[in-house]
């Protein structure tokens, strides 16, 4: 179980082509369940997540992410430029994630992971607003990696992004989200069409410390 798990991580590269295939219901509990099982603050368990497959309601929020994707497409392409242009995996990945603006109705659900101020109140100001988003975000991700792994086991990958977050206003009216519910990302998720494979990450001695920020093994 461990190896399949490591292996589950080596392997779960970022998925934004999908196959035009519906998920059924009961892999998608599954995937929350597994989401549920996360550590949280407080064991609050705050979560609440909003799958989205009505094709309608998919075809709206692609017009709408593609509405904002466009600014920050063309902002990402003008600072690479001022710095000497894209290398090839910055721009594989630029095509990928336009590919995905246009198309993000494939995907087989679109899911909102979202935060109940009602069920963790003292991470929540008098406005509402988070005091600290690290703890807003540490009592979530957990959570959304629970479910991009348990959509790993089954053939099911998807990609994180905040585009939406720049319509957040639209997307609450869109989708009946009530005022004591926090967004976070939004996931696409779907029967992957790119292959799963290694992920390219910096090696860990490059990224590890110990006992001092610099600090190394002995022998490096």
């Amino acid at each position: 179980m461990a190896a399949d798990l490591f292996e589950s991580m080596r392997t779960m590269r970022t998925i934004r082509r999908f196959e035009k295939r519906e998920i059924p219901e009961e892999v998608l509990l599954e995937m929350v369940t597994a989401a549920t099982w996360a550590p949280n603050g407080s064991n609050s368990q705050p979560w609440g997540f909003l799958l989205v497959r009505e094709p309608g309601l998919k075809k709206a929020l692609r017009d709408l992410y593609l509405a904002r994707f466009e600014p920050a497409e063309a902002a990402y392409k003008a600072i690479a430029a001022a710095s000497g242009g894209m290398n090839p995996q910055q721009a594989r990945m630029m095509r990928g994630a336009r590919y995905l603006a246009e198309h993000l109705d494939d995907a087989g659900v679109l899911v909102f992971p979202c935060v109940d101020k009602h069920r963790y109140p003292m991470i929540f100001d008098e406005q509402g607003k988070p005091r600290d988003p690290v703890t807003l975000y540490a009592t979530i991700f957990p959570a959304v990696e629970n479910l991009l792994l348990a959509a790993r086991a089954r053939g099911i990958g998807g990609c994180l992004t905040t585009i939406l977050r720049f319509a957040d206003a639209e997307v609450r009216e869109m989708l009946a989200i009530p005022d004591h519910v926090e967004t976070t990302v939004m996931i696409p998720m779907g029967y992957a069409r790119d292959k799963f494979g290694p992920v390219v990450r910096r090696p860990a001695r490059e990224v590890t410390y110990f006992d001092r920020w610099g600090g190394t093994l002995a022998g490096g």
